[in-house]
């Protein structure tokens, strides 16, 4: 029996940021054409995914606190109002990858 279609596809953004993860999506979109750091680029992917700041930080084994400054930022870098708008902000500069539902 074959796998189902949606069970083969990986989610972007991933609820889990692991080293392998980060790396893929960077290969994914080029991560030399971003405007971001690697740092703020992993914090918008935590975004993208739906994150705390507490999550973001535990993953990226930085405080919480850190990560609200990168948050302040990235809203600044990419002139987003919020992270809602940061992440449409991502997408639609091909900053984070397509979503594979979208396709």
């Amino acid at each position: 029996m074959s796998t189902p279609p949606e069970a083969s596809r990986k989610r972007y953004p991933p609820k889990k940021l692991d080293a392998g993860t980060l790396a893929d999506l960077r290969a994914r979109v080029g991560f030399h054409d971003r405007p971001l750091s690697e740092r703020r680029f992993e914090v918008l992917c935590g975004i993208a995914a739906g994150l705390t700041d507490h999550r973001i930080g535990r993953n990226l084994h930085i405080a919480a606190t850190t990560v609200k400054v990168h948050v302040r930022l990235l809203l600044k870098d990419l002139d987003a109002r919020n992270r809602a708008h940061a992440v449409a902000i991502g997408y639609d500069r091909g900053i984070l990858p397509a979503s594979e539902a979208s396709r």
